[in-house]
């Protein structure tokens, strides 16, 4: 009976070993990770930092342990993950700024590139706004608001135009209240599960 136990022993000893079956634990986390962040974010509208921490403690974690002990590894590894984590804040930075994207959704975004990388990061951003505008595509649709939603556009252009700033796309002075809010993280789950099943198939 002790061979099936030092079977499996051996098995999962050299699966262990092997750095393309460790990233597979990473990638089930974020994935968790993210689907906790999406249901969050659809319940109450809002994605908790110490979800965001967490999520930032797991990245980090799974990238370093793959090069403990290698110096020029982990310089490599260091400055993937700040370029990872950083992206979203200064390609995104801006929508937060102006009210058409949660601050929480752009800290989402980061705790995965951390995770992901800075190609990943790119990817997953890209990927997070073709689902997004799929989903605007759906909600116009159905809501049949599509002259409202140009005119509420026109209208604010040609203020931020006279004013010479950029003001807050929506604010609760301009009395439009069909602006088709949706939970952000969702898409960024679906563009996720996109990534890494693209991934998966390369592999």
């Amino acid at each position: 009976m002790a061979y099936p136990f030092s079977s499996a022993a051996a098995v999962f000893r050299s699966l262990y070993m092997s750095r393309v079956t460790l990233l597979m634990p990473a990638q089930l986390t974020l994935l968790v990770f993210v689907s906790a962040c999406a249901l969050s974010d659809l319940m109450t509208g809002r994605i908790p930092n110490v979800l965001i921490l967490c999520g930032l403690l797991c990245a980090a974690l799974s990238r370093l342990v793959l090069c403990m002990g290698q110096g020029a590894c982990l310089l490599r590894t260091l400055g993937d993950m700040a370029a990872g984590f950083a992206l979203p804040y200064l390609l995104l930075g801006a929508l937060v700024i102006l009210k058409m994207l949660g601050a929480g959704d752009v800290k989402l975004l980061s705790a995965a590139g951390l995770q992901l990388g800075w190609r990943g990061s790119l990817r997953l951003m890209w990927y997070s706004l073709l689902a997004a505008a799929a989903v605007c595509v759906v909600i116009t649709v159905r809501r049949r608001n599509l002259p409202a939603r140009l005119e509420y556009l026109r209208w604010y252009v040609y203020r931020t135009v006279r004013s010479g700033r950029a003001g807050p796309y929506r604010s609760a002075q301009d009395g439009y209240t069909d602006s088709g809010e949706f939970a952000f993280a969702v898409p960024v789950l679906a563009a996720l599960i996109t990534y890494l099943a693209c991934m998966t198939g390369r592999g």
